[in-house]
């Protein structure tokens, strides 16, 4: 496995374990098409599902990686822990966007839904891309009716 972005594993209890790539966020001297450079946002959250990680010799393993020759500029990682009832995910709003960035929140949720899977992934494949890749200017709208309530923050 390999890519531009830092990884993240943990210890499960018998092997480290892939948890997902970050910092794509926050890409230094990214050219955002027009001239100017892509914003960055130097505050990301991943969330890490408890059974990927198991202590190891009386402590908790988290390695961050980088699979390609480039540099990661970090200054700072914190863990936190949080206590949640069985049955219930928590999840961040953490997105890729432009500014403004959202302010940090958590959510616990009983079940998550996917819009698109029925679909496939065919939808965004719709639009025109550019030689690098990058699709046209486009928004996607979803409906998720009453599968996403409002819910109390944690």
């Amino acid at each position: 496995m390999s890519g531009s972005c830092p990884m993240i594993f943990t210890w499960d209890g018998s092997r480290f374990v892939f948890i997902t790539d970050v910092l794509g966020v926050a890409p230094l001297g990214a050219s955002s098409g027009d001239g100017q450079f892509f914003p960055v946002d130097h505050d990301e959250y991943v969330s890490i599902p408890g059974e990927m990680m198991k202590e190891r010799d009386g402590a908790y393993e988290v390695r961050v990686t980088e699979e390609l020759h480039e540099v990661s500029y970090l200054d700072q990682i914190k863990l936190l822990a949080l206590d949640h009832p069985a049955g219930t995910q928590i999840v961040t709003n953490e997105k890729f966007k432009s500014p403004p960035f959202p302010e940090f929140r958590l959510f616990g949720v009983n079940r998550r839904v996917y819009p698109l899977a029925k679909r496939g992934s065919e939808l965004p494949e719709q639009f025109r891309r550019d030689a690098a890749g990058v699709a046209e200017m486009h928004h996607l709208d979803l409906d998720f009716g009453n599968a996403a309530a409002a819910t109390a923050r944690c």
